[in-house]
């Protein structure tokens, strides 16, 4: 419902599936285009979060190819943040794409996710 809600304060019409039984949870649509999302929760961990490169639930996990959906959005539940990865950036990456919610303690620069808060 956090994605949903976001969604909606930035003006976009939100469509979900109610089967579940989709790759895409979400789609939300502007000014002519429809954009299909998939939706993840996650809790930041040592001031990050990761966007994972599979699809799917606990039992079955599938390598997202980047056309099943067109982006992926995150709730932070611990920071109150949706953010929003493209699908064609987090194919690029194996292992997923990680993104800060606060400075690394070494200074290492990275993915801020200020980035990643609008679709």
């Amino acid at each position: 419902m956090q994605v949903a809600s976001r969604l909606l304060e930035f003006g976009y019409g939100v469509f979900k599936d109610i089967t579940g039984a989709h790759d895409v949870d979400l789609i939300a649509y502007k000014n002519g285009k429809f954009t299909r999302i998939q939706v993840k929760t996650r809790t930041s961990k040592n001031g990050a979060v990761n966007f994972p490169r599979y699809s799917g639930g606990r039992e079955i996990k599938r390598q997202v190819q980047g056309d099943e959906f067109d982006v992926m959005a995150m709730y932070v539940r611990d920071r109150n943040l949706v953010l929003f990865m493209p699908v064609a950036e987090l194919v690029q990456k194996a292992q997923g794409v990680v993104v800060r919610v606060e400075a690394a303690r070494n200074n290492q620069s990275g993915r801020w996710y200020e980035s990643y808060t609008r679709m």
